[in-house]
């Protein structure tokens, strides 16, 4: 009997020691107060930039839960704020003890810039300590928006369970072991419309008629449109100057990181050019209508799925007009890169190079790579692979280009009926179009190889409203309707934007991942192409 209460006390005494000397590590690591009682002057900058930049990060990590679906990452931000609000208020209390009364708060109301009053302390530690004050006054009043904000994201997704710091045991109805399960910060939240099919996506939209779906009487989950709460942005405000004017107290020699550009920095290796290719080719990019960019595969673009994202945040690439992102999906973003702009007319209208990489077999993702203009809506275009020639010695007569070549580019004419132009635009993407000899198979697609010169031409449309709603299935159902007052306005109604431009582009450099680095040149622009029959898709 004695030996069988023993077995069962010792693993609780085990766990009791093992919490004990865990939750004693981390009150010597994470505590500042413990080192300020001991000496208050000694390694004051040393504490107090550790908890303003402890600070900075809370306060980045806020922001971004804010725009993010995840509940889970509003539930993590919201521990952390009760955290480091009582961290950095415990440091104010043992500092004001051991320093003297120490009044901030009139100091603030009367935004003056002298802390004169404050005792046994110099003035930059004196405004460092109503820095952090006057931040934690300001931190409390996200509390609510916090807890409003998770009741809210709670909806769309389950919240995981975060078991102890420390650790639980979680016990099996049938195993005698029981395992012990630690909590982690970066596990997605689980959506309660899950099971998302596989499906290949379409290259293209057709507009003006339904469209057989991969899977019938399927329709993909909307995903939530997230916006930063008008109120925070006010208080956001407040709490950054008052950080920046603990931060500018700092000697010089001390830095603070910033989330913001790390994250930037971040993204630009993970998708934009090395900083030494722009100078690397700079001769090229002297030459009027250049430019330099890195091109990525079609999936950079694609939401992964059973995972929530905010559609109105930022994704990997975007156009100039910030209407261009998941082109498959027709969706709104604004993201953090740029698509090369080619011309932007006198009204306004952008045209781009969402140039991109494809699968040859989107079923197989070891297949071979494949350079595809993929635009939104009717835009559409056709490229040919012409070899080993530079950038430099095209123009526009494409004199070095073999006539078969040069004819079809230079003389194709797209259709002025929405119909036929989306006939054409289809026969491009499955490579079923020729020209009038079959001496050349023209596709939209052509495969990636490191230093061959492609010639594409592209069209792009700017449907007006009456015509175009984005994000509608038929889109031409989600259309306007014209009432009878408007009919005298038609013509002002129905005028599209577009163009037609004839680039050559050249990949430079292939990395491990599969991106190129590609040169591009806009080589020739035909006049804006126009839509004869656009009245017959509208609705009275």
């Amino acid at each position: 009997m004695k030996n069988y209460l023993l077995s069962l006390s010792l693993p609780l005494l085990l766990i009791a020691l093992q919490s004990n000397s865990i939750a004693m590590e981390s009150q010597s690591s994470s505590s500042p107060n413990k080192n300020v009682s001991s000496s208050p002057q000694k390694g004051f900058y040393a504490v107090t930039g550790k908890l303003v930049q402890e600070q900075i990060n809370l306060v980045a990590r806020i922001e971004k839960a804010m725009l993010a679906a995840d509940p889970n990452r509003m539930r993590v931000v919201r521990g952390q704020l009760f955290h480091q609000f009582k961290l950095v208020e415990g440091f104010l209390n043992r500092y004001r003890r051991n320093s003297g009364n120490q009044n901030c708060k009139s100091k603030i109301e009367s935004k003056g810039d002298s802390f004169s009053s404050l005792l046994s302390a110099s003035e930059s530690q004196q405004q460092i300590y109503c820095g952090l004050y006057a931040y934690n006054q300001g931190l409390v009043k996200l509390v609510p928006v916090l807890d409003r904000l998770l009741s809210r994201r709670g909806e769309s997704a389950m919240v995981r369970k975060l078991p102890l710091v420390s650790g639980e045991r979680v016990f099996h109805p049938v195993l005698s072991l029981s395992s012990v399960q630690t909590p982690s910060l970066h596990k997605q939240a689980i959506p309660f419309a899950t099971l998302e099919p596989r499906l290949v996506l379409p290259l293209h939209q057709t507009i003006g008629s339904q469209v057989k779906k991969s899977l019938a009487n399927y329709n993909q989950p909307i995903q939530p449109a997230i916006a930063q709460p008008p109120e925070t942005l006010a208080i956001f405000d407040i709490i950054k100057n008052n950080l920046n004017l603990a931060k500018n107290a700092f000697p010089s020699s001390h830095q603070f990181q910033d989330p913001r550009k790390t994250d930037a920095a971040l993204n630009s290796f993970a998708y934009d050019i090395d900083p030494q290719e722009p100078q690397t080719y700079a001769k090229f990019l002297k030459i009027p209508s250049t430019g330099i960019f890195r091109v990525l595969h079609r999936r950079t673009f694609q939401r992964r799925l059973n995972h929530l994202q905010n559609r109105l945040g930022k994704d990997v690439i975007k156009s100039s007009t910030e209407s261009i992102s998941n082109i498959s999906q027709g969706h709104l973003h604004r993201e953090r890169l740029l698509f090369p702009t080619l011309n932007k007319s006198k009204s306004g209208f952008i045209s781009i190079l969402p140039l991109q990489l494809v699968n040859d077999v989107p079923s197989n993702p070891n297949s071979a790579y494949n350079f595809g203009i993929l635009g939104k809506g009717i835009d559409y275009s056709f490229m040919i692979d012409v070899g080993d020639i530079s950038l430099e010695s095209l123009d526009g007569d494409l004199k070095n280009i073999s006539p078969d070549v040069k004819n079809f580019i230079l003389g194709y004419q797209p259709p002025t009926l929405l119909n036929d132009l989306q006939i054409d635009k289809r026969r491009f993407f499955t490579g079923k179009y020729s020209n009038q000899d079959n001496s050349l198979q023209i596709s939209a697609t052509a495969p990636a190889k490191l230093n061959h010169t492609y010639l594409a031409r592209t069209f792009q449309f700017q449907l007006p409203d009456a015509i175009a709603f984005s994000g509608c299935k038929p889109i031409i159902a989600c259309g306007e309707i014209i009432s009878e007052s408007q009919r005298r306005y038609l013509d002002q109604i129905l005028e599209i934007q577009s163009s037609d431009i004839v680039i050559a582009f050249r990949p430079v450099r292939r990395r491990s991942d599969g991106s190129y680095t590609v040169l591009w040149r806009v080589v020739k622009q035909f006049e804006n192409p126009i839509i004869r029959d656009l009245e017959k898709y509208i609705k009275y």
